[in-house]
This record gives structure tokens, C-alpha cells and sequence, in this order.
């Protein structure tokens, strides 16, 4: 489960889960600390700030635990093949479990002029990328290393964070707007 090339140092899979889910976690930290300091507190630039934040805590925090999973059924010394697709499978039933609540609320956010267009069509195929990459996982593809494939979701997912946690900040950092 160690990534080798000669143009750099050893990386073990599991190093690389625990520095997403640290990344992940901190957008999910800092966003929150920052909407906590801002001093809005009513509009329809709140409204479309606190579903960003809440979609982005759902996010990041989905993704700090996706990256932790593979732990589990590792630590109980099932196979490589069983850690990664027990793991995937874990990932898809979040996806399912959070996605529908995520894409209403963005759906409701989508009539206010704070909201930002082209942002939800990238984070919509990154989680498309997500999905894909997880289920390729599910089904051991690559066959060679399904650990790609899990990697590449949660890489597409924190992705998602990172455009989402930008979308906070910068909205809270933007000059309030009075009623």
C-alpha cells in the first residue's frame, strides 16, 4: 500500500487519508469560526451564506470521515481488496445518505443573486468524479490498485470543500448589503 517513484520519497495511501481528512476538517473549522465573526444576520446574502456553510460542513465533514474509514476494516486485517471496497461501499451510502439534502438546498439558494452558477456545475462534477471514482473502487477498478480510485473521490471531494469554503469566505469578506 506504498506509493513508489523514483522522483519521490515513499507515500503510503494511509499517510495520504489522514492529510485529506486533516484538510478537510480545517475548512470545515475555519468556516465555521469565520461565519461565527461575521456580523450578518439577516437577507438573502445570509440565506445563501449559511447553505454554503451548511453544504460545506456536510461536505468536508463526509469527507473527513471517508478519509478515516479505510482504518477500520484495515485494522481488522481484512485484504487490501476487501479494506478498499468495504470502504467505497461506505463512501457511495454517504453519497446517497447526504447528496439529496445538499442538492435541495442548493436548489433553494439558486434564487438568490448571491448565488454563484458556474461554482455549482464544478462541484457538481466533482461529486459526479466522486462517485465515480468510489464506485470504480466498489467493483476493484483498478484491479491493480482500487486504492486509486477511493483516493481520486476524496480528492474530488475535498476539492469540493476548498470551492465551497472559498465561496464562504469570500461572501462574508464582501461588504454587507442592507435590507
Amino acid at each position: 500500500m506504498t506509493i513508489h517513484n523514483n522522483d519521490m520519497p515513499a507515500l503510503n495511501e494511509f499517510d495520504l487519508l489522514l492529510v485529506i481528512a486533516q484538510l478537510s476538517v480545517a475548512f470545515a473549522g475555519f468556516a465555521s469560526l469565520a461565519s461565527a465573526l461575521s456580523n450578518r444576520n439577516h437577507g438573502d446574502e445570509t440565506r445563501v451564506d449559511a447553505g454554503r456553510l451548511i453544504n460545506m460542513l456536510i461536505v468536508s465533514l463526509c469527507t473527513t470521515m471517508l478519509a478515516l474509514v479505510p482504518f477500520i476494516p484495515a485494522l481488522f486485517g481484512l485484504s487490501e481488496a476487501l479494506v478498499w471496497r468495504s470502504s467505497a461501499l461506505t463512501a457511495l451510502g454517504a453519497l446517497v445518505l447526504f447528496a439529496p439534502a445538499v442538492m435541495a438546498r442548493t436548489k433553494r439558494m439558486k434564487q438568490y443573486a448571491e448565488f454563484n452558477s458556474r461554482s455549482n456545475v464544478v462541484n457538481l462534477g466533482l461529486a459526479a468524479i466522486a462517485a465515480l471514482g468510489f464506485g470504480f473502487c466498489a467493483f476493484g477498478i483498478p484491479v491493480f490498485k482500487p486504492s486509486a480510485s477511493y483516493v481520486a473521490g476524496l480528492i474530488a471531494l475535498l476539492l469540493t470543500c476548498s470551492i465551497v469554503f472559498f465561496r464562504v469566505i469570500a461572501s462574508l469578506l464582501r461588504p454587507h448589503t442592507p435590507d
